[in-house]
């Protein structure tokens, strides 16, 4: 079998080792396709200085299973969940296993199944694969479930009302698959913010959003993002959810209303993860700043539906698709700004 590992700056290492068999209680899935996540481009660019796994939206075929596994499961087209929860610690006993102490993982380093989902194969616990009728979805479009679910995840907690007035930081795919969800909640304005007019890439993602539902396009390079918000809504907004760096919160506070809500899931490993923040504006606006993490997966039956009607069109989002073999340059156009990029996927059949 065959993997791909990154390290910066930008550099794949290719790591081949023999098919493994599937021990009891474990599945042997052949990977069909993998999405590139932006922290997969994060890692390539400034974080591995050595050589760690690429890839977490995995979907694909089991192959063979171990003992204890039906083999009604064999031939099954599967999601791999990146996270799962253990069922026995203290919070999932007391049912918050969304709040799971000792979930699983295959992308963390001291984990039993630590290794790459960008492979012809992954040996992973029976757990951690999630059935799937593939009728009406091509494995590229099953790869989306995983950043949908994030968005899902973003959306719940911002809890969008009818009718409300929301901003979307961002006009990646998380952010504009979010834009979607806030229309289809019945949101009355949708403003996107996006970084740049100049960038090819911005340019297209932001023609996507309008696609989405947005209903205005800041650009970032050309308006203050607060003040044509306080133009517009000027008591504020509803809802502010920001997929955007941990840099553009400031601004979310300053045009969220009176008992509004932040969602939050923008990461950043650049360095700049501390910013300064207005407790107290929060504080009297009755305002909450509430952080997305969707891990252990959830919602994947959900964003399954939703990817297999099209309302979210993975063919509007999906613009690249690389053979594994050309990894390396799926990760430079996915990290490029001259490229109209919005969604890259690596085939890995």
């Amino acid at each position: 079998m065959l993997s791909a590992w990154i390290q910066k700056p930008m550099t794949i290492v290719w790591r081949e080792a023999p098919t493994p068999e599937p021990a009891a209680g474990e599945v042997l899935v052949r990977i069909e396709a993998c999405g590139v996540c932006g922290t997969d481009v994060d890692y390539g660019q400034d974080l591995a200085e050595d050589p760690i796994p690429l890839g977490h939206e995995a979907v694909g075929i089991v192959e063979s299973v171990g003992a204890g596994v039906s083999r009604d499961l064999q031939g099954k087209h599967v999601i791999v969940q990146n996270y799962i929860h253990c069922n026995v610690c203290e919070n999932c006993l007391n049912g918050k296993w969304d709040h799971c102490l000792n979930m699983s993982s295959y992308m963390e380093a001291g984990q039993p199944y630590y290794q790459a989902a960008m492979a012809n194969y992954m040996l992973l616990p029976q757990r951690m694969v999630c059935e799937y009728d593939p009728t009406g979805l091509t494995p590229e479009a099953a790869t989306l479930a995983e950043p949908l679910a994030v968005a899902l995840d973003m959306v719940a907690e911002a809890d969008v009302p009818l009718g409300g007035d929301v901003a979307v930081f961002g006009p990646g795919p998380i952010g504009l698959m979010a834009v979607k969800l806030c229309a289809l909640r019945g949101a009355r304005r949708i403003f996107l913010t996006v970084p740049t007019s100049t960038s090819p890439r911005h340019r297209m993602r932001a023609q996507l959003g309008q696609q989405c539902g947005a209903t205005e396009v800041i650009y970032l390079d050309r308006t203050n993002a607060v003040e044509r918000v306080l133009e517009v809504c000027p008591a504020g907004l509803d809802r502010v959810l920001v997929t955007a760096p941990p840099k553009t919160v400031p601004d979310a506070i300053r045009m969220i209303k009176y008992g509004g809500i932040i969602s939050f899931i923008g990461v950043t490993f650049a360095g700049d993860e501390v910013v300064p923040v207005d407790l107290q504006m929060l504080h009297f606006r009755k305002a909450q700043l509430r952080a997305s993490f969707a891990v252990p997966d959830i919602r994947w039956p959900l964003a399954l539906d939703l990817l297999r009607s099209k309302t979210i069109d993975a063919e509007l989002l999906i613009t690249h698709v690389y053979p594994l073999a050309k990894i390396e340059h799926a990760m430079h156009i996915a990290a490029a700004s001259t490229e109209p990029v919005c969604k890259v996927v690596v085939d890995c059949r």
